[in-house]
């Protein structure tokens, strides 16, 4: 396992299945998988569109969306993201922007929330067909992902982000996403 030097992103290795802890970003297949998004906010689509142009120009890897951490396997975090939003924050998000409605669950005897299967299902699809994983083990995941998120400000992170009116509207989002929330 490694531990980094420098803040690339092109250290990113295409996912596999990873046993280790690290550090993982979630890409954007194409262009045009951000209008099947189904984002509500028109400010939202334009503010995300406007960031991945940037990342596009300087990367070649595709859009970056997203990056987490994981201090337990990459592979379980990553199969989290594709299955289950009580557990998975870019789930979650997702949601939020799409629109959907939450219910309140206890997940791991703590408040969660959740969505509707059908909205689960449109999550899942959305992310297998228009996105992509790539990794980076490490055994100091929260550290690396922090200078990660600080040096490539992705578009869908929200803590440790400054990307200034989205980052405002998608916290928005959330709130509206919980706020939503049936009982």
């Amino acid at each position: 396992m490694k531990d980094y030097n420098e803040v690339d992103i092109h250290k990113f290795i295409d996912y596999y299945d990873s046993y280790q802890p690290g550090v993982y970003a979630l890409f954007l297949k194409e262009h045009r998988g951000l209008y099947f998004f189904g984002i509500k906010n028109p400010k939202v689509m334009k503010l995300i569109q406007l960031k991945i142009m940037h990342y596009d120009s300087i990367h070649h890897i595709g859009p970056l969306l997203y990056i987490g951490k994981t201090a337990r396997t990459i592979k379980s975090r990553i199969e989290e993201h594709f299955s289950i939003t009580p557990k998975s924050t870019l789930r979650r998000t997702i949601a939020s922007i799409m629109g959907f409605k939450s219910f309140k669950i206890i997940y791991n005897n703590k408040i969660s929330y959740e969505v509707d299967e059908q909205s689960n299902i449109i999550i899942t699809n959305w992310l297998k067909k228009y996105s992509y994983f790539k990794i980076y083990e490490t055994n100091t995941p929260k550290l690396i992902e922090e200078k990660y998120i600080g040096k490539y400000q992705p578009p869908l992170n929200i803590e440790d982000c400054n990307n200034g009116e989205l980052t405002t509207l998608l916290s928005s989002c959330r709130k509206i996403f919980r706020d939503s929330a049936q009982n």
